[in-house]
């Protein structure tokens, strides 16, 4: 299965290896390097949109993953 077709499509099964590496990674990425962020830029306005779009897109990488592996275990995704 293609790395962009797990993280972002909700087609699919996903087996406990896969979404359990993608949850832990996330949570890596949540507790690290977002908090971090913010440092790298010059002005709020563009850190604060930067960390926008990031949560934005850490929050579709969760549903995508959960509803693939809610589909493996025979349930519906919604």
């Amino acid at each position: 299965m293609n790395f962009v077709r797990i993280l972002f499509s909700f087609r699919g099964r996903i087996g406990r290896a896969r979404y359990l590496a993608v949850q832990l990674l996330l949570i890596a990425f949540w507790l690290f390097v977002l908090p971090r962020l913010p440092l790298y830029f010059s002005s709020e306005d563009q850190a604060l949109f930067f960390c926008a779009m990031t949560v934005i897109a850490m929050i579709w990488i969760n549903a995508a993953t959960t509803a693939k592996r809610l589909h493996d275990r025979n349930r519906s995704g919604w």
